[in-house]
């Protein structure tokens, strides 16, 4: 190998991107994706909706499934929401910690609440008689608050500390790992 193959074969670390949360980075140019957020915001509020109205208009709620139903619908409302906010092209610092705590939420209670749903199976399945009575609509609806009061906790620091960029310039309270490199 000639010393020009080498020299190109050789990086920099500092020519390289390590910051995989780049919620706001409004850098790139990419017509389509909003396109892409406001029809998936479109199907998921259709959808979600539809769900929420045939869990309150038709089942009345009775039983803990639909109670757990109810709230992953609510879950993925949440989470559709946040998608116009991505698509939004004017994002400053605020508008950042908004889209990260609505998603955070909405990620957070999603997947609690499929867990919640695959425990409730499970007793209803394997424990069927000796989880009559913990199997309740007034359960469903106590778990589902402490859900909604966790996924809330769990989002409130990802919305909180800014770590994204916006516009080019890095909100951190920590150094970069180039700063790192360039000071040692």
């Amino acid at each position: 190998m000639s010393s020009s193959e080498n020299e190109a074969v050789k990086t920099n670390s500092s020519d390289y991107s390590y910051d995989y949360n780049d919620t706001c980075n409004t850098s790139e140019d990419n017509s389509a994706q909003p396109a892409l957020l406001y029809i998936l915001f479109s199907f998921g509020v259709l959808g979600n909706v539809t769900v929420m109205w045939v869990l309150l208009r038709l089942i009345k709620m009775k039983t803990m499934t639909d109670v757990c139903l109810l709230n992953l619908a609510a879950s993925d409302l949440v989470m559709a929401a946040s998608l116009p906010l991505l698509a939004t092209s004017s994002l400053n610092l605020v508008s950042c910690k908004v889209i990260r705590g609505v998603y955070q939420l909405g990620l957070y209670s999603g997947t609690l609440f499929v867990a919640f749903m695959s425990v409730d199976r499970y007793l209803a399945i394997v424990h069927a008689v000796a989880a009559m009575t913990t199997r309740s609509l007034r359960y469903g609806i106590i778990i589902s608050i402490i859900i909604w009061i966790i996924s809330t906790a769990m989002a409130i620091p990802e919305a909180l500390v800014p770590r994204d960029r916006v516009r080019g310039s890095v909100y951190s309270q920590t150094t970069s790992l180039d700063e790192r490199s360039t000071a040692v």
